[in-house]
């Protein structure tokens, strides 16, 4: 009994040390030593068990040596994960003309008398533009997450998708159609085999154009530790992005030849497609004012990257029903700056869960857009292709507001 309520006692106040960061460990061959260190009562004997050979250690010794060998070294302190709806909207298009200039005329998009070669008055037209398309209020999500580095820094991964982005506007050229417009024709200006003229082919019942975008990308950064403490942070970042923009305008428009029997209809299509590929490195910085409830901050990036452009152009009918369909394309690869600017506010509402609002805008020069890609042209019937691609380029914005939240862990 003596020999055993000693080793209970040893066993308890070994517990007790273990508690208290001083306690025991199992050596090779299951001997537990205690703690040299330990401050023990004077007279008092370090006990010692010997465990029975055939007793099973809980975790065999070479089995937790091999274990920790191939665990390697920690590398990750922690991360984080976000993700946020987006409301963003394109830049506007402007006044872009559907057609080519018009000699006389300096502005064909209002109201003007359209005569036959002899003069007689045939009816009143315009040449419609892009003013009426709106790419506005475009749904779309966005995903980040992050890792931070035993090493220092932190590694930050972003993709972003929006919705297929859609706008249109459509007009009729009968009068019965639309009792109210100041007009009966709709026509597609064009030069006249390159040079500027007079020419327009024109649609008297219906005329449609409608666009299309798709947008999206993603980045990844390395986030350096300068700075990080304290109620003001700035961190730099360096990294890479990726964006894809992608568009097609299609304009339709039918006429109706009233001169035979039966009336003939002539449907014209003309598509303009636009491809950019751009990928490249960028440079910034992340600075936030940070509380233990509430954080604002603002992520400007600026970077250059190859765009790999396409641009195509298809035209149908263009004159009548006998015009054969032509596809013309361009491919071209250049230097594309962008820039981001995101700016937020946060508010934590637990240690590890945070919501945010924050706004984007993200500015893209030399892009091709599918309303600028356009030639328009007419060499007559036997000298085929017309309206054909011819991109230039010019700078695109898209922004809009940001609603989300983060986990940390």
């Amino acid at each position: 009994m003596i020999r055993a309520g000693g080793f209970a006692l040893a066993l308890v106040f070994g517990m007790c040390c273990l508690a208290h960061g001083q306690g025991f460990s199992e050596g090779p061959g299951g001997i537990i030593y205690g703690d040299p260190g330990a401050q023990q009562p004077p007279g008092y004997q370090q006990p010692a068990y010997i465990a029975d050979p055939n007793e099973p250690s809980e975790v065999p010794y070479a089995e937790a040596e091999a274990a920790l060998l191939t665990r390697g070294p920690a590398i990750f302190n922690g991360g984080y994960f976000r993700t946020e709806y987006l409301n963003w909207t394109f830049q506007e298009h402007g006044d872009t003309l559907l057609g080519a200039p018009i000699v006389g005329n300096p502005n064909p998009r209002l109201p003007f008398v359209v005569s036959d070669p002899v003069g007689t008055p045939l009816g009143i037209a315009i040449v419609p533009s892009t003013q009426p398309l709106k790419l506005r209020a475009n749904n779309g999500l966005r995903l980040t997450g992050g890792a931070e580095l035993l090493a220092g820094g932190t590694i930050e991964a972003s993709a972003f998708l929006l919705d297929k982005a859609q706008s249109s506007f459509t007009l009729f050229g009968e009068q019965q159609a639309n009792p109210g417009q100041p007009y009966n024709l709709i026509g597609t200006s064009t030069f006249v085999n390159g040079a500027l003229g007079n020419n327009i082919e024109f649609y008297n019942v219906f005329f449609r154009a409608e666009q299309e975008s798709r947008f999206w990308g993603g980045n990844l950064d390395y986030i350096f530790d300068n700075d990080r403490s304290g109620v003001f942070t700035l961190r730099p970042l360096v990294g890479a992005r990726y964006i894809s923009l992608n568009e097609r305008l299609t304009q339709t428009g039918v006429f109706r030849d009233n001169t035979f029997a039966v009336p003939v209809d002539t449907q014209s299509t003309i598509e303009s497609t636009s491809w950019n590929n751009i990928v490249g490195p960028q440079v910034g910085f992340h600075s936030a004012i940070q509380t233990k409830y509430l954080q604002f901050g603002v992520t400007p990036k600026f970077g250059v990257g190859a765009n790999s452009q396409k641009a195509r152009v298809f035209t149908s009918r263009l004159r009548s029903n006998q015009d054969p369909d032509v596809t013309t394309n361009d491919y071209y690869t250049g230097v594309t700056p962008f820039f981001e600017l995101g700016a937020y506010g946060q508010a934590n509402i637990r240690p590890n869960l945070s919501i945010r609002v924050g706004y984007n805008f993200l500015w893209m020069g030399r892009v091709n857009r599918p309303e600028d890609n356009i030639f328009y042209n007419d060499n007559g019937p036997l000298n085929i292709p017309d309206v054909v691609v011819s991109p230039t380029r010019h700078s695109l914005h898209v922004g809009g507001l940001t609603v989300g939240g983060e986990y940390r862990w």
